[in-house]
């Protein structure tokens, strides 16, 4: 995938846009439905709104083999282009698509957050947000300044916002835009019912408003540092602060069923041995187990859930915050607990690192018991907690089996010993303990990639 940078540069430059050396990939994921998808950065310029960011491209999957593009720079250079809008250009044959950040068709407000000026789009939403922010509804907004958090071409952008206003006064606020505003409503309505509901302040992002228009959900800047990998101890504050969400006497309407979870087993499951070529009867086996205890164990009482939590949606500060709402819901919360501690296995326990799993073992330990005591301080029954926990463990093997998917979307898959290694902890959750057989040891032969028992 070497030539992708170059490939946006050269439709980009045939169009009529400058020509740009130096560009590496950001981000790249691959799907059989949708191709490739990559983001493309550049070295940072002082002042840049797009903080790096410089262009996005889509490649249909028919136009790959086997990690190669099926055409050359070469052709590139006398092929049709069509502009789509301004920033967005096609060339079909070749089923490719370049769009120079911040051009997005699917994602209405990127462009006007990234460039708000006054009476733009998106500049009457910043500067409300910013009232609010200040509780002055007078305040006026002078100018922007952008910066990229995150961003998946075509879903969703995350972006660090500085407003300047006309006082002198800066303030920071966060803007996520979607590529469905129907979601973005539903996210800011189920935020501030959370937010409303708060029994301890700094737990997570004030909500500040919504432009139904654009798509676009603004709220406060929350302090603290990524979780990273702490001392286990401070796994239980992680706890307790997911404890505080899950007892929040709030109603969200939605509803995250078990059964959601199978049918994405299914696909996960897929994505697993089209990359990995594992003897896919275990698999077949790991799927249906975790399908009937999906649908077998009784949730006590519905709770307001994360519906993603994981280490990277947190901010360690005075308190543990908790960010990305998306996918909150009504469900079980032993969706978040099993989730969490699914990706904060680190990378070096596939690898089999002893100081990893011990590392591991004990955080985990305490990120249970932290969330089981604030729980039980809140008023839930212990036998109700007590369940939960119990039930944690299937929901933890269905993150795994999701992070072993990934090897067929990530440019940074997991080697095959380490997917391997991520299944055998993905039984060890279900109390059938895995373990691989090398080829040609395998019972009924195996194939290269040995087989699972």
């Amino acid at each position: 995938m070497g030539d992708v940078p170059e490939v946006a540069s050269t439709i980009l430059s045939r169009a009529g846009g400058e020509e740009r050396s130096g560009l590496r990939i950001g981000a790249l994921r691959y799907s059989s439905g949708r191709g490739l998808v990559a983001t493309l950065v550049a070295p940072q310029e002082a002042g840049s709104a797009a903080a790096g960011h410089w262009a996005s491209l889509s490649i249909d999957a028919n136009q790959l083999f086997r990690g190669w593009l099926r055409f050359s720079l070469a052709d590139l250079e006398t092929s049709h282009l069509e502009v789509v809008r301004p920033g967005i250009v096609d060339a079909r044959e070749y089923g490719l698509r370049v769009r120079r950040f911040p051009a997005d068709e699917k994602l209405a407000g990127l462009a006007p957050v990234i460039g708000a000026r006054p009476g733009g789009l998106g500049f009457a939403g910043l500067e409300a947000a910013g009232r609010r922010l200040l509780e002055q509804p007078g305040w006026r907004l002078r100018s922007t300044r952008a910066w990229v958090v995150a961003y998946k071409p075509g879903k969703r952008c995350v972006i660090r916002t500085e407003l300047t206003g006309q006082d002198g006064h800066r303030l920071v606020v966060y803007s996520k835009c979607y590529s469905d505003p129907q979601l973005a409503r539903t996210v800011f309505e189920r935020t501030q019912a959370l937010y409303a509901g708060l029994r301890v302040p700094g737990m997570m992002a004030r909500p500040l408003g919504i432009d139904d228009q654009l798509g676009i959900v603004h709220t406060e800047a929350v302090r603290g540092r990524p979780l990273g990998t702490p001392e286990p101890s401070a796994l239980a504050r992680v706890g307790a602060s997911l404890a505080r969400l899950h007892s929040l006497e709030v109603d969200l309407g939605g509803r995250l069923e078990a059964g959601t979870e199978g049918q994405k087993l299914v696909a996960w499951r897929a994505r697993v041995e089209s990359w990995s070529g594992l003897d896919p009867e275990p698999l077949a086996r790991l799927q249906a187990t975790l399908g009937e205890r999906l649908v077998a164990e009784p949730v006590a009482r519905p709770a307001p859930i994360h519906g993603a939590f994981k280490p990277a949606q947190l901010l360690v500060g005075d308190e543990v915050a908790i960010i990305d709402f998306d996918g909150t819901a009504m469900g079980d919360p032993a969706i978040d607990l099993g989730g969490f501690l699914a990706y904060l296995r680190p990378a070096e326990l596939y690898r089999g690192a002893p100081r990893a799993a011990a590392w591991f073992s004990e955080a985990a330990g305490r990120f249970v018991e932290g969330y089981r005591a604030e729980a039980v301080r809140l008023g839930r029954e212990p036998s109700e907690v007590t369940g939960t926990i119990a039930r944690m463990r299937t929901y933890e093997a269905t993150r795994l089996v999701k992070l072993a998917g990934r090897g067929a979307a990530r440019l940074n898959s997991p080697r095959l010993k380490q997917l391997k290694a991520l299944l055998v902890e993905l039984g060890d959750c279900l109390g059938r303990p895995l373990r691989w057989l090398p080829s040609g040891r395998a019972a009924g032969g195996a194939g290269e990639a040995g087989a699972l028992h």
